[in-house]
């Protein structure tokens, strides 16, 4: 089967080509703290959020050099387990 027919079945299921989404590492421990924090605000209003700074880490690093590695998935799987690189984030921080 050429690839060209391959892509083309995949994608008449609704299965694209993605570049697999970085997060850090998530243990079964902090998965449940972080859907248990997240349940008890479902509720809460944009009002209630108010005073609450959420925030994403990151560091960014001239020059080097990262692979992309790709997933085939529909929309909506994005965040499954086996659609996402692990990746570790080094938090540095400099004094002048």
């Amino acid at each position: 089967m050429s690839a060209t027919k391959l892509y083309s079945l995949l994608h008449g299921k609704g299965i694209w080509k993605w570049r697999a989404r970085k997060r850090p590492p998530l243990n079964a421990e902090f998965a449940e703290k972080r859907l248990a924090w997240a349940m008890n605000r479902k509720d809460w209003t944009t009002k209630d959020f108010e005073g609450f700074i959420l925030s994403d880490e990151c560091s960014v690093e001239k020059g080097k050099k990262a692979s992309t590695v790709w997933v085939f998935r529909s929309a909506g799987e994005e965040y499954l387990p086996e659609c996402v690189e692990p990746q570790r984030y080094v938090l540095k921080s400099y004094i002048n």
